[in-house]
């Protein structure tokens, strides 16, 4: 038996499997009950239960898909741009940096913005630096070059003089 308050109760009437709730009626003396079968309880109850598992249900649907879009957009694309970004960089595509410089994942505020800024920092040191190689590459082969060119010239130049020095030798021998 519960009680609200001094003048109502609920009763829990095992004989006729009920429930009794038990009040006054202020100014009349009447005693207001109201009867409620457990059997009815129990089917409002599930239905209850019911509405409640499927509105949960189609809740957590709808949140898992916007979960879904959010860390598409916020997290796999700027993850599919990182990617794209890191092969066409490898493979020598040097305009794969203002590429990431221009999209959207380099004009945002949070750490894929960050990561974005700290990938394109660097790429253009590493194509500085491979510029400044190959620049470094290119005159070194020109010095090599020229020098193989003045070997080429001397060499030929001494087999000149050792043809003559042989010819005279002949000569001179021949006398």
């Amino acid at each position: 038996m519960a009680s609200n308050d001094e003048q109502s109760f609920i009763i829990d009437d095992e004989v006729s499997k009920a429930k009794l709730a038990v009040t006054r009626i202020k100014g009349a003396k009447w005693i207001f009950v109201t009867v409620y079968p457990h059997d009815l309880m129990a089917s409002a109850a599930l239905k209850t239960v019911y509405i409640v598992a499927v509105i949960g249900l189609l809740s957590l649907l709808i949140e898992l898909v916007f979960l879904f879009r959010v860390l598409r957009k916020q997290v796999l694309g700027p993850v599919k741009d990182f990617d794209d970004f890191t092969r066409r960089f490898a493979a020598r595509e040097m305009n794969s940096i203002e590429k990431l410089a221009h999209s959207s994942v380099n004009q945002r505020r949070d750490e894929m913005g960050l990561l974005a800024q700290a990938l394109i920092g660097m790429a253009r040191s590493i194509e500085k630096y491979e510029t400044g190689l190959n620049n470094i590459v290119f005159q070194r082969t020109e010095e090599l070059n020229q020098t193989n060119k003045f070997l080429r010239q001397e060499s030929s130049g001494r087999k000149r003089i050792t043809t003559l020095l042989q010819s005279i030798a002949t000569d001179v021998s021949g006398l």
